[in-house]
């Protein structure tokens, strides 16, 4: 019922109520079960993936960082569950702060990630428009800024690739998770 709600509203796609979600559903404005939603086909993202001797394990700061753009569009695959959604990148700093493309990418997205919001990271492989292909981590917690007003996803979420473990713990305890969901999808490819 919570999902139903949330895509009849236009909210993310977590199945949780939280204070956005109830806020809308006690306004006057919320939409009904009445209100027709498209579901998101079953087949949706699903995808074959890169071959697994594409996916490299490479730098952040000196292999890739140096080699992309802010603005640029990024596909991401999660071998996990074989689904793939499009992502935009913005900052390019410790990490790189995207946002999903479209709708369908942000609930392509939260079904991966068995439609829960969390912080907790997913080992994704990342292809780059020149074919390329990067393991990486990220979450699907929508924080901070965005940049993309029509895609129902009101934040960005952290793209972080492989850097030394002594780097990460410097920054802190979330980018030291990002490093081990990382060193354990090396681990399983």
């Amino acid at each position: 019922a919570v999902v139903g709600f949330q895509q009849r509203n236009g909210l993310v796609i977590s199945g949780i109520a939280d204070a956005l979600t109830q806020s809308v559903l006690y306004a006057s404005t919320a939409k009904g079960y009445s209100t027709p939603v498209t579901p998101l086909d079953p087949n949706a993202g699903k995808i074959q993936g890169p071959a697994l001797s594409q996916v490299k394990l490479l730098h952040w700061f000196n292999d890739i960082k140096p080699t992309i753009r802010s603005g640029q569009t990024v596909v991401i695959f999660d071998p996990a569950t074989s689904l793939s959604w499009n992502i935009k990148l913005y900052s390019l700093g410790r990490h790189a702060d995207s946002e999903p493309l479209t709708e369908t990418d942000t609930n392509i997205m939260y079904k991966a990630f068995g439609y829960k919001n969390t912080w907790t990271p997913k080992s994704v492989w990342v292809t780059f428009s020149d074919g390329k292909t990067y393991l990486g981590s990220t979450h699907n917690v929508p924080h901070e800024t965005y940049h993309i007003r029509d895609n129902n996803f009101d934040g960005h979420v952290c793209v972080h690739f492989p850097r030394p473990m002594a780097d990460a713990k410097e920054t802190g305890t979330y980018a030291t998770s990002h490093q081990k969901s990382i060193d354990a999808g090396w681990a399983q490819t």
